[in-house]
C-alpha cells in the first residue's frame, strides 16, 4: 500500500470514529416515529381522549336552563347530574380487549371496616354534567375497533377505597364534590333536580343511586379505524330522553332510584 492510500485509509476510518448515531423514536405507532433514526429514544404516543356530549335526544344538545316535562307531565330542571364510568376497554374486531388503564396499591376498607391495602383498578371517570373532556392516557394499540365495553359505576373494591388516602387530584380523592358519603360508600350517579319551577319556592331534591350497571357494551357502526400514530379521541353521547324514561319526579323515591339505575345502561351511545 502505498503513502496516499494510507492517507486515504487514515481519513475514512477518522471520518467513521467521529460519526454519532442518530437518536430518535423507532416505534412506528408514536407520533413522533422517525426512520432515519439509528438509536431508539423518546417516544411518544398517540393520546387517548374521551369526549362526553349531553342530549335532550338523539339531535337535540341538553340546555341547561330548560325546562322539561317528566312522564306525568310535571316541570322540571336538571341542576346537577354526575356518575361514574368504570372498567372502560376498547375492543377490536378480533375481540381483544385494551384496557385504558391499569391498577394501583391503594387503602381500603378491609373486612370490619379495618384499613388495608389492595390492589384496585385506576381505570375509572367521574363524569359532569359541566365536562366535555376527560384525559386516558396514551394509547399504543393501531387497529380497527368494534367498540368498548364499561360499567357505570364502580367495582367493590374501587367503591372500599378510603378517600383521605388520596390526593385530591385522584377521581376517587376526597374533595369539596366529592361523590363517596358516609358510611363508607361512593354514590354510583348523582341527579339534583328542581320541580315546581313555577312557585316562588321551587323544590330542589337530590337523587343518590347506589346501584352499578356492569358489561355495558357500545358498538361502533361502522367499525372505526385508529391508524398508526394517530390520537384516539372516545365519543360518547349521553342521551337524557332515554335516561329519563318513565321518570316521575313525584313518585315513590326508591322507585326512582331503581329507574335511574336500569335506565343507564341505553342512554349512552358512540359517535363517529
Amino acid at each position: 500500500m502505498n503513502k496516499v492510500q494510507w492517507v486515504v485509509l487514515l481519513i475514512v476510518l477518522s471520518l467513521v470514529g467521529c460519526y454519532d448515531d442518530k437518536e430518535g423514536c423507532l416505534d412506528p405507532n408514536a407520533v413522533n416515529f422517525d426512520v432515519s433514526a439509528d438509536k431508539d429514544c423518546c417516544c411518544q404516543y398517540p393520546a387517548l381522549t374521551l369526549n362526553v356530549s349531553w342530549k335532550e335526544n338523539d339531535t337535540t344538545f341538553l340546555s341547561l336552563n330548560k325546562v322539561f316535562l317528566d312522564d306525568a307531565q310535571q316541570p322540571y330542571k336538571l341542576l346537577g347530574v354526575r356518575f361514574y364510568l368504570s372498567h372502560l376497554e376498547v375492543v377490536d374486531v378480533d375481540q381483544n380487549a385494551v384496557d385504558v388503564n391499569g391498577e394501583s396499591e391503594k387503602w381500603v376498607y378491609g373486612a370490619g371496616n379495618v384499613p388495608e391495602k389492595a390492589k384496585v383498578s385506576d381505570n375509572v371517570l367521574l363524569i359532569k354534567q359541566t365536562q366535555a373532556d376527560y384525559k386516558l392516557g396514551t394509547f399504543k394499540r393501531p387497529g380497527t375497533y368494534q367498540g368498548i365495553r364499561l360499567d357505570i359505576g364502580l367495582d367493590a373494591q374501587q367503591n372500599a377505597v378510603i378517600p383521605d388516602s388520596l390526593s385530591g387530584e385522584n377521581v376517587l380523592g376526597f374533595k369539596p364534590d366529592s361523590m363517596w358519603v358516609a358510611p363508607k360508600m361512593y354514590i354510583q350517579q348523582q341527579w339534583i333536580v328542581m320541580t315546581d319551577t313555577s312557585s316562588s319556592m321551587p323544590q330542589v331534591d337530590t337523587f343518590q343511586v347506589l346501584s352499578v350497571q356492569g358489561g355495558v357494551e357500545l358498538a361502533y357502526n361502522p367499525l372505526l379505524v385508529v391508524p398508526q400514530g394517530a390520537n384516539y379521541e372516545l365519543k360518547i353521547a349521553v342521551d337524557m330522553s332515554q335516561w329519563l324514561h318513565n321518570i316521575k319526579w313525584g313518585a315513590n323515591k326508591m322507585e326512582i332510584l331503581q329507574k335511574l339505575a336500569d335506565n343507564s345502561k341505553d342512554a349512552l351511545s358512540l359517535v363517529q
